[in-house]
């Protein structure tokens, strides 16, 4: 039979492939070709690294996480890159480290159980011990800033208080874990010269904002009737400056 020859890219990669198709038979069979092969064994390992597969129990884990987010006065000030809030850039460097941690893939170990704590004068748990990346992103964007100072000791009470997800309470009482403490904020603790780590502890610091910044704010603020006047409402404000 007389064919008309057409150039197809699809098939360009299989030019003796190509040649069967002028037989008369309707099927053939493949025949071995290393190119095939290697496109192939190529189109799988990409289909492979989209997918990121996990393979539970390789390494070791990675223990237990604390992200301790400032959240108060100091943390609305707006030094950050395009006038953002402090608490904005601590919330999204908490999100990319969280995401670090979480980051997956089939030699990565099982990652750590996280736990997000916001704390300015008080300290509140956003989010348990979880490696729900999802749950810790949420918690991590549901913080919103206060007008308090800052204290770190009862973030750090709390965080040694609660216990991880993973706990089994038929289990015997386990060893006291590592516990790793991630702390985003200004730095501008009134407490941090008493506050102390334990044997099992560590912190790493990331310092939000800069340290030349003017730092001022309304310190307290009332008001009251005058006594001459019951018409007229007297306004006082105290204003602190912590810069020079």
């Amino acid at each position: 039979l007389r064919r008309t020859r057409r150039v197809v890219s699809s098939s360009l990669p299989w030019v003796r492939r190509t040649e069967d198709l002028r037989a008369n038979a309707p099927f053939q069979r493949i025949r071995p070709s290393l190119l095939l092969f290697l496109q192939m064994l190529l189109l799988a390992l990409l289909a492979l690294a989209v997918a990121q597969p996990i393979v539970r129990g390789w390494g070791v884990r990675g223990g237990r996480v604390v992200m301790l987010i400032d959240c108060s006065a100091s943390m609305g000030t707006l030094d950050g890159a395009g006038g953002v809030a402090r608490i904005v850039e601590a919330k999204r460097q908490a999100i990319a480290r969280a995401e670090s941690l979480q980051g997956g893939g089939l030699f990565a170990s099982t990652g750590p159980e996280i736990m997000v704590i916001a704390f300015a004068d008080t300290a509140q748990v956003c989010t348990p011990f979880t490696t729900s990346l999802a749950r810790v992103r949420m918690a991590i964007e549901a913080i919103v800033g206060c007008d308090e100072r800052t204290r770190i000791e009862p973030a750090l009470e709390l965080a040694r208080a609660h216990p991880t997800g993973a706990q089994d309470e038929r289990a015997p009482t386990p060893a006291a874990e590592p516990l790793a403490l991630e702390l985003f904020s200004d730095g501008r603790l009134v407490d941090g010269d008493r506050a102390s780590l334990r044997a099992n502890e560590s912190m790493t610091f990331t310092r939000i904002g800069s340290l030349d910044t003017g730092n001022a704010g309304i310190g307290a603020a009332g008001c009251e009737r005058s006594i001459e006047d019951a018409a007229q409402v007297q306004a006082f404000a105290s204003l602190r400056n912590y810069g020079s």
